[in-house]
């Protein structure tokens, strides 16, 4: 049974196909954008290949073969068309997809109109290379000529040679003539720039130019980036049956060689001699006519790839530099205290300088990025800036903006060491303007704010010190529940208030008061803490934190 028989059956496999290929062109290549990159198609590629091998496709095709053909030879044949098919679908789909995706027409080719009237450079070039044109074929003849003289029986030859060396000749003439003769003695100059010594180059009259000015119109119309487009590789063959069946061109070649090269007859000529002769004058005409248009069109292609491959380059320089541009931005990273900690240079003069030309690009890069305050102070100590704990975190980045600019280089860059192998305790970097007056019955924040660099571990790793208070006094009140629930320091009537935006936040985790957390202040550094980030899940550590007089330390503080 042929598929004929039952159309329908396969016209409703085939519909399905086309749907399913438009749904995985619709996933991977989205509608309305304006172009397509590689690794879009090679996710349609891949997703295409996939159907292609899954159950589903295979059981479809089974199932519609069956209908057809129960022989396990012609239903592996139906299986091959019906995949070829499918691979047709693919095909069809990117034939498509300029109007699916609305893409941009490429830039073409921009070629000189036929229209406009040529310079006298341009007329000048077209007859140096018709010139050279002619040249060739003359001396490809005269080495066929000098082949032949001695050859056996090459009479008939040689005299079809010479009469084509006869009819080149013909179209050619000498510069001094042309000069007095020429309508257009400008074109001339172009050949006569380029002549050596011995003025071997070949100059052509003034109807020969005619013909070759029509042959280099017709190249200019046929070369074009539309017919590249569609033709390919076949561009040239394209061209050249086009040109070479182009009657008005082929008449313009008679009138040129009838109008330079006559054979006089007289009354006592053989008529057959009469007649061989014309009808070799003909066989010459048009295989002089066949190579010439040949070696021009040659010239002319050359010229038309060298043009394409200077388009090429400098649309391929474009995307190249457009590519390197943005892979540029990409691998800049953004400047943070773990590039600055990470940074191997020698006394961090790369971060150094990193750091004071984001600065002096915008001058408060400190506070609009993702600096936390007690990293701002980390800096301040690297920096030998003297500056209160309670300051506000703009005020601080103001400051400390101010000192990088003026610092040729990090004065304590060991200060960035969070390993705690060169970091040293320095009192007296940051000092605190905290009160000193006490109050016993409104808690206020410790006289004790002497910050230290000495860095350990990881918060999560390290156990708070509990003090006693005839150690170190304090009336603050260091534990709260900001919100909902039992926690411990709920009976407590005022807490702490927030200083600024940073204190709102854990120093260890940075993430914001949600409002049903733990969280415990340090005595030494007035920055608060939640009780996990601090270690302090022990009920009964946590509820002496929370008793009367009792004193927590961060342990970096200690």
């Amino acid at each position: 049974m042929t598929i004929l028989e039952k159309f329908s059956i396969f016209d409703e496999w085939y519909q399905s196909q086309i749907s399913i290929i438009e749904d995985i062109g619709l996933i991977s290549l989205p509608e309305g954008e304006k172009n397509y990159t590689a690794k879009q198609q090679h996710d349609f590629f891949m997703k295409f290949h996939k159907h292609l091998n899954s159950e589903e496709y295979v059981n479809s095709v089974k199932s519609t073969i069956s209908i057809y053909s129960k022989d396990e030879g012609t239903s592996a044949i139906y299986y091959q068309f019906m995949t070829a098919i499918l691979f047709y679908l693919e095909r069809r789909f990117f034939e498509d997809l300029p109007s699916h995706l609305n893409l941009q027409e490429p830039e073409s080719i921009k070629n000189i109109p036929t229209s406009d009237e040529l310079s006298s450079p341009a007329r000048g070039k077209i007859r140096y290379i018709s010139g050279y044109v002619l040249a060739k074929l003359k001396h490809n003849l005269s080495i066929k000529i000098r082949n032949s003289l001695f050859a056996v029986g090459s009479e008939s030859k040689i005299a079809k040679l010479q009469d084509q060396m006869n009819i080149l000749s013909s179209l050619c003439s000498s510069y001094d003539v042309l000069l007095n003769s020429s309508i257009d003695p400008e074109s001339l100059e172009e050949t006569k720039r380029k002549q050596n010594e011995r003025e071997s180059l070949t100059n052509i009259t003034d109807v020969t130019f005619d013909f070759f000015s029509k042959l280099e119109t017709l190249c200019r119309q046929k070369l074009s980036h539309i017919n590249l487009v569609e033709h390919g590789k076949n561009l040239f063959s394209y061209v050249t049956d086009e040109i070479l069946n182009d009657k008005c061109l082929f008449d313009l070649w008679v009138q040129t060689l009838t109008s330079n090269y006559n054979i006089q007859y007289t009354s006592s000529d053989n008529i057959h001699n009469i007649i061989h002769s014309i009808t070799l004058s003909s066989e010459n005409y048009i295989d002089i006519y066949n190579s010439a248009v040949h070696l021009f069109l040659k010239v002319s292609f050359s010229q038309f790839r060298r043009d394409y491959l200077t388009f090429l380059k400098k649309e391929k320089g474009k995307a190249l530099r457009k590519k390197v541009s943005e892979k540029s931005k990409k691998v800049v990273k953004s400047f943070n205290m773990q590039f600055l900690i990470e940074d191997k240079s020698k006394d961090k003069e790369g971060s150094h300088l990193r750091l004071k030309s984001e600065l002096m690009q915008n001058e408060k890069f400190l506070s609009e990025n993702s600096f936390t305050k007690k990293e701002l102070l980390m800096l301040c100590l690297m920096y030998n800036v003297k500056i209160s704990t309670q300051k506000r975190k703009d005020e601080i980045s103001s400051e400390l903006g101010k000192a990088i600019l003026k610092s040729d280089f990090i004065p304590y860059p060991d200060k960035s060491d969070v390993s705690g192998t060169g970091a040293k305790p320095i009192s007296n970097i940051i000092v605190s303007a905290a009160p000193q007056t006490m109050d016993s019955e409104v808690p206020g924040p410790s006289n004790v704010h002497v910050a230290s660099t000495s860095t350990g571990s990881l918060a999560s790793e390290l156990q708070p010190t509990i003090q006693n208070k005839d150690k170190i006094q304090s009336n603050k009140r260091k534990t709260s529940r900001r919100g909902k629930g039992k926690g411990k320091g709920k009976s407590r009537k005022k807490n702490i208030p927030i200083s600024d935006e940073s204190d709102d936040k854990c120093t260890v985790c940075n993430k914001p008061d949600i409002g049903d957390e733990d969280w415990i202040c340090c005595d030494a550094c007035t920055l608060w803490y939640h009780r996990d980030c601090a270690n302090l899940q022990d009920d009964e550590i946590w509820t002496s934190l929370s008793e009367e007089g009792a004193v927590f330390t961060w342990p970096l503080c200690q």
